[in-house]
């Protein structure tokens, strides 16, 4: 996984990622808005703040984009508490 850490929301997108890829955007946005009760709009937003980011890989599909997530939840969270972990030893 990149150096890349994940804000609350993108772990959302993430999560429904993990559980079930690909996903083209009209379904992140109701799983996103039906997990956490967001607005479409906020769902909207951080799929397209995350793609320029590069944190999808994204295919064309027949009649829309399809996304996948780059790395495996594992991962990812391995990632962020070597994050966590770096961080308290700072303040230790």
């Amino acid at each position: 996984m990149s150096k890349t850490r994940l804000t609350a929301g993108e772990w959302e997108i993430y999560e429904c990622l993990w559980e079930e890829a690909p996903l083209t955007l009209a379904q992140l946005r109701k799983r996103c808005t039906q997990r956490t009760g967001q607005a479409v709009s906020t769902a909207e937003t951080t799929v397209a703040r995350m793609e320029k980011k590069g944190l999808f890989r994204v295919e064309r599909g027949e009649r829309a984009k399809l996304f996948y997530p780059l790395f495996p939840r594992e991962e990812a969270v391995l990632e962020e508490t070597r994050s966590f972990l770096d961080l308290s030893l700072i303040h230790i």
